[in-house]
């Protein structure tokens, strides 16, 4: 079967290995994220996600089948062989029960709430990735090189899925964080809300998304340099 041969030869130990720690990565990373909507809504009283199983951090419930494991496998495949496509991958969406009126938990008004189960999201993306820098540089200290890159990994990842999500556009987190800020009726929201998923493909098919993510790239990398600087 000589079709089959140069992906054969490209299957190697290597990449094998880069699939499973990257795989790892993204999905208890995104599983990290939507606990961090489910938990936060949950505290500001809306019981939606918990009667949904949401409000855990068992990947299980986090998990899309496509958007988790098929996509981004095959997005990480062809990268690898030399496709460039960009890795990307998400979690099955936590639904809320929040309404445009009303108040919640602590005298919250609904944009407030809004605002802050948006923002949980990447803000337990960069715990997250705070709590791994801490083993990074115990693994340098200790030399154990083969630990510390893969929470390299796990950083990156972390960095780069908070930094991406508060882009301000639907169906991304900064788009609802947007929309509280300017108000659910306001003419831009209105257009983001109605748009933003056709202007986000956009971005994505034409590479522009690659440019606009490229400061996250350095930011992970910036940091990632001066956690070895302090593991000296």
């Amino acid at each position: 079967m000589p079709l089959l041969t140069p992906l054969i030869d490209r299957v190697d130990a290597d990449l094998v290995r880069s699939a499973v720690v990257y795989m790892v990565a993204l999905i208890l990373s995104i599983t990290v994220h939507e606990f961090g909507h489910a938990r936060v809504a949950d505290y500001l009283g809306d019981r939606l996600p918990r009667s949904q199983g949401r409000v855990t951090l068992n990947p299980m419930s986090h998990i899309d089948l496509w958007g988790t494991v098929l996509f981004p496998l095959m997005m990480f495949v062809s990268t690898a062989m030399g496709v460039p496509l960009r890795l990307l991958g998400w979690g099955k969406p936590v639904q809320i029960s929040m309404g445009k009126s009303g108040r919640y938990r602590h005298g919250l008004s609904a944009r407030a709430a809004h605002f802050l189960v948006a923002l949980a999201g990447p803000a337990m993306n960069l715990v997250f990735g705070l709590v791994v820098s801490v083993a990074f540089v115990i693994s340098l200290k200790l030399h154990a090189l083969s630990v510390a890159e893969v929470m390299s990994h796990f950083i990156m990842m972390n960095i780069g899925l908070a930094l991406f999500n508060l882009l301000p556009m639907p169906p991304l987190d900064g788009g609802a964080l947007l929309t509280t800020i300017l108000g659910f009726d306001h003419p831009i929201s209105v257009f983001l809300n109605r748009y933003g998923f056709i202007l986000f493909f956009g971005l994505l098919m034409t590479g522009l998304l690659m440019v606009i993510m490229a400061p996250a790239g350095w930011v992970a990398q910036w940091w990632l340099f001066h956690l070895q600087i302090l593991a000296l």
